[in-house]
């Protein structure tokens, strides 16, 4: 039995993709993009940033984790990261609302 040679088949997958309604055009995945490249983003400050570590009980924790559930059930975007600077902020530091906008990349 020989060996069947691929590299000499030519297939057009582009008609069987179009039945299946999860599968999207290349055309529809770049109009996605444009999408998101068209919402405003903030400029970021030239002031550095530092990172910190928190220590807090688990229960605390859990609350937190509770609120930012029940925000996005709202359709709010919430995050552990924000809620935290909301406290800041209503504590009286100085956070501003280019602060509590979520920088990382996805």
């Amino acid at each position: 039995m020989s060996k069947k040679r691929l590299d000499t088949v030519q297939a057009d997958l582009a008609g069987p993709a179009d039945e299946f309604p999860t599968q999207k055009t290349p055309r529809e995945i770049v109009k996605d993009r444009e999408v998101v490249a068209k919402e405003p983003i903030p400029e970021i400050p030239d002031e550095p940033t530092s990172q910190i570590t928190l220590k807090m009980r688990s229960s605390i924790k859990d609350e937190i984790d509770e609120r930012v559930f029940q925000e996005k059930r709202e359709g709010k975007k919430s995050s552990v990261r924000g809620i935290i600077m909301e406290a800041l902020r209503d504590a009286g530091f100085s956070v501003t609302d280019d602060d509590m906008i979520d920088r990382r990349k996805r």
